[in-house]
């Protein structure tokens, strides 16, 4: 009773350990790290498009946080910035122009990340032949990642849309080179990874000089990812098409020129959520089998069973879940034989092993 007492107390002095450490020295460091990181994306001009003051070249491009191109045939009209919510017409448009932007502007050079882990490993002595082991490992890790400042969305405008404006005149499509920021959030990808691997057996010497230990194991990885800044493209299709002002999407203006709740029907946050596990159920035995001039013929025996399973499941913006199903189920099931000739000394001389899966 008082070995159980003990262990007990050990574990918790442990956790509380964990728990300090993670509260007065772990979260003061991550947000240093964060105030480092957000430093650092304002502040390192090696980062970026434009690499002319180092006698490079500017590799600005056509999409970004602000304004769009318009692009009919081979000409383009750079979307003047300082609309500020006011109607786009032909006198502010300029052929030969661009809006040309810096796309790792804002962005980090290495992902943001967070650790930590709880372990522990014990074990109980239930009966003199009889011992109750356990060990278990629980990690999680976060993430946070910004790859550029955001990513390229083309858009063909027809003349149905309200705000339709075509500087080469007629009715075609024209089209809209921009950023998805510059309409939906920025493009933040958080993942959060959490894994686990746990096993518990019994240990036993039921004969002299013979063992026998069973354990059973669970291990897993659950993986969630999130994306902000993404988008539906049939809705945002159909939005480009609607010829109503009031719900219409405008592509000449950003955000602030668009109605909120068309926004909110067209942009959303993508998921991905994938869990992959592994159960086992293992018997161990080994010990003397036949006493011989040189030394005992020693046989190990081990059988394993294993039941692997990974699913995948798919979040879009105002779609209905994708689910993979199981991709990998596998059942195993192994046995391993190992005969063991020992002389005198100790010294093997002789070993066969044999290992039928299925």
């Amino acid at each position: 009773m008082t070995d159980q007492k003990n262990t007990l107390l050990a574990i918790v002095l442990s956790a509380l350990v964990l728990i300090g450490w993670q509260v007065f020295f772990g979260l003061p460091q991550v947000e240093k790290q964060k105030q480092v990181q957000q430093q650092q994306a304002q502040d390192r001009a090696q980062y970026s498009n434009d690499l002319t003051r180092f006698g490079g070249s500017n590799f600005d491009v056509l999409y970004g946080p602000g304004p769009g191109t318009i692009i009919v045939g081979n000409q383009t009209w750079a979307i003047p910035k300082a609309l500020s919510g006011a109607t786009l017409t032909l006198a502010t448009l300029t052929p030969g122009t661009s809006n040309l932007y810096d796309n790792f502007q804002g962005s980090y050079v290495t992902p943001e990340e967070e650790r930590w882990s709880v372990f522990s490993k014990e074990t109980q002595r239930l009966t003199d032949e009889l011992q109750l082991h356990f060990e278990g490992l629980f990690t999680r890790r976060k993430m946070t990642d910004i790859a550029a400042a955001s990513f390229p969305l083309a858009l063909s405008v027809p003349a149905s849309n309200p705000y339709y404006i075509n500087p080469a005149g007629g009715t075609d499509n024209v089209t809209v080179l921009a950023g998805t920021s510059s309409y939906f959030a920025s493009p933040i990808v958080e993942n959060r990874i959490d894994t686990g691997n746990f096993s518990v057996g019994l240990a036993t010497s039921p004969f002299e000089r013979w063992t026998a230990d069973v354990t059973a194991g669970y291990t897993f990885e659950r993986q969630h990812v999130t994306q902000s800044g993404s988008y539906n493209a049939e809705a945002l299709d159909a939005a480009l098409s609607d010829p109503n002002p009031a719900t219409a999407f405008n592509p000449f203006g950003g955000a602030s020129s668009n109605n909120p709740a068309t926004l909110a029907s067209i942009a959303g946050v993508s998921r991905q959520e994938s869990v992959s596990t592994l159960r086992t159920l293992g018997l161990t035995t080994a010990g003397p089998l036949i006493a011989l001039p040189g030394g005992d013929l020693e046989l190990s025996v081990g059988a394993e069973y294993r039941i692997q399973d990974f699913n995948t499941t798919f979040f879009s913006p105002h779609t209905a879940a994708v689910s993979s199903g199981d991709l990998s189920r596998n059942i195993i099931r192994a046995v391993v034989d190992e005969y063991d000739i020992a002389d005198e000394g100790g010294v093997r001389r002789f070993r066969l092993v044999k290992r039928s899966q299925t």
